[in-house]
């Protein structure tokens, strides 16, 4: 019987040390150390990105009192801080006067303020490209890719063509010889020729031709063969812009990247 009094007294002793734990938190005698919380991160979205601006915007985090941004990029190898606010109510903004094609990344924290068990959140990054600046097209102009396949057993020069939009039509033909490399005809001459070619009826001229699959006559093209092409775009009261030529080079394999011997860029 003394046994079980004593067990009796254990228990009477445990059970009167919890509830005086439990009175002394309630009254902020005792109270065990809490740790805090850190506020979500906010998910961050880009919009309207321009050459020179863009805006951003990011998610509302509960308990967060505000948020600090910082807006980054990198020159010349370092990181360089473009804006940086310590503390913003809004959850967008808007950035301007910045640089086309550059990639800039903002950084957003959710941050507690005195709000109490709550700590700021980690930084959310994101990041996002400025825009080319658009090109202004003033004159007809054709660009020009290349590349060497086989079609139907022979070795294949596909050409393809890619007008601009000053482009009422354009017109393309080949030569053997590399006709401005070697001084046969200059670039205005031999515009010239190609229009008054087409309306003659020349074979081998074509007008608002896509694409273009050379094979040597039928002979398919080998390693080691030259070609050259050229193009030009007329405008719609017929005025010519720009002559693109290239003196051409046919690769060791096929669809390796065919070689450029000469042209307006080489």
């Amino acid at each position: 019987m003394r046994a079980i009094e004593m067990g009796m007294q254990v228990v009477d002793f445990t059970i009167a040390i919890a509830a005086a734990k439990r009175i002394f938190e309630r009254t902020g005698a005792v109270v065990d150390a809490v740790q805090p919380v850190k506020l979500a991160s906010p998910g961050i979205v880009f919009k309207d990105v321009k050459p020179t601006s863009f805006a951003a915007s990011w998610t509302a985090v509960e308990h967060a009192a505000a948020f600090g941004y910082k807006l980054l990029t990198t020159e010349g190898g370092q990181e360089v801080v473009v804006a940086e606010i310590a503390s913003y109510d809004a959850v967008e903004v808007s950035f301007s006067g910045l640089k086309p094609a550059t990639e800039y990344t903002l950084e957003v924290v959710a941050l507690a303020g005195d709000a109490p068990g709550y700590t700021d959140s980690d930084p959310a990054k994101a990041s996002t490209t400025t825009a080319d600046e658009p090109v202004v097209v003033t004159s007809p102009w054709v660009d020009v890719e290349f590349s060497y396949e086989t079609v139907g057993g022979k070795g294949t020069l596909r050409v393809a063509n890619k007008a601009n939009v000053k482009c009422a039509h354009f017109y393309s033909s080949t030569e053997t010889v590399n006709v401005i490399g070697d001084g046969y005809d200059d670039e205005k001459t031999l515009i010239g020729y190609i229009l008054m070619d087409y309306e003659d009826g020349v074979p081998g001229v074509y007008m608002d031709t896509a694409g273009h699959k050379f094979n040597n006559n039928g002979a398919g093209f080998k390693a080691g063969d030259k070609l050259f092409y050229y193009v030009v775009g007329v405008d719609a009261a017929d005025k010519p812009g720009d002559l693109n030529w290239f003196w051409v080079e046919i690769p060791a394999n096929i669809g390796d990247p065919v070689i450029i011997l000469d042209s307006p860029e080489v």
